[in-house]
């Protein structure tokens, strides 16, 4: 009489074995992930063609609008003395500008806004007409003048920050006080990379305070910006798009919105601006 008894091959051993259950599992996950990457990739891909849409169409039309200011510029220079470690003296002329924001400021802005193709893309634009009126107060010199610096007077502007002066459609005048002014190119001061326009102001103007109003016909793309520079500030905004999206540090304190277009108010106080009326930059 015979026997025999059977033992579990090493194959079962190894399928039943925790190990090769993970292997297989962590394949698996990798075979599902070739998907999703695929689709990430077309995304991106795609984002990326929607992104140069945008840059396309924005350098032939107006890219997006920033507007900053209006500020009151005054250059000004001083004389230092430094020290070094080994006590050499040395004396050279440091130039600084004293920028001025306005006490009231009320923005206006009427936009009509459109949608221009490039490709499957659909890109939305507008055209404003932004109208700035407002006023600034007496320009304290005497805080400068205490610190030692020299006002150059005759070199004071009236100068608004604008992001992409490409899309200004039209020179404008502005109205200082009693006189009537035009814009000119450039922020007005010397080494400042920033773009926007300028005006000259007078001793007079800067001594005495003055009111203003312009107009600016303005193309721009997706976005616009306001900075509420004056220590009161407010802008109306008026659309015929019907799907705004607001942003910034102050949402409307009113709004509107319907299919044919939206409104919307802000008003910020000087509390909430949190910044001073007046400050001292270099270049």
């Amino acid at each position: 009489m015979s026997g025999s008894t059977s033992q579990p091959g090493g194959f079962s051993k190894l399928v039943a074995s925790p190990a090769f259950k993970f292997i297989i599992l962590g394949v698996l996950t990798l075979l599902l992930m070739i998907p999703l990457l695929l689709v990430y990739l077309i995304v991106d891909e795609r984002q990326s063609y929607s992104r140069q849409a945008v840059s396309e169409v924005g350098r032939k039309w107006g890219r997006e609008q920033a507007f900053h200011g209006p500020y009151m510029v005054i250059p000004m220079e001083r004389q230092v003395e430094k020290t070094d470690r080994q006590g050499n003296k040395t004396t050279y002329r440091e130039v600084k500008y004293a920028v001025l924001l306005p006490k009231t400021l009320n923005i206006k802005s009427d936009v009509s806004a459109k949608e221009l193709q490039r490709g499957i893309y659909d890109v939305p634009v507008y055209n404003t007409k932004v109208t700035y009126d407002g006023k600034f107060d007496p320009a304290d010199l005497e805080q400068y003048r205490r610190e030692r610096f020299e006002l150059r007077v005759n070199e004071a502007v009236f100068s608004l920050l604008v992001s992409d002066v490409r899309g200004i459609k039209k020179t404008t005048d502005v109205q200082i006080g009693t006189q009537t002014s035009r814009f000119q190119a450039g922020v007005g001061v010397k080494g400042q990379r920033s773009s926007g326009v300028h005006i000259k102001l007078t001793a007079e103007q800067l001594t005495d305070g003055f009111s203003f109003q312009f107009n600016l016909p303005v193309n721009g793309t997706k976005h616009l910006l306001f900075e509420p520079s004056g220590a009161e500030t407010k802008l109306d905004m008026t659309s015929n798009w019907p799907h705004p999206s607001f942003m910034g540090n102050f949402l409307p304190n009113e709004r509107k919105i319907s299919t044919s277009g939206f409104e919307a108010n802000r008003h910020v106080p000087h509390l909430a601006r949190g910044m001073g009326q007046a400050h001292t930059q270099t270049h």
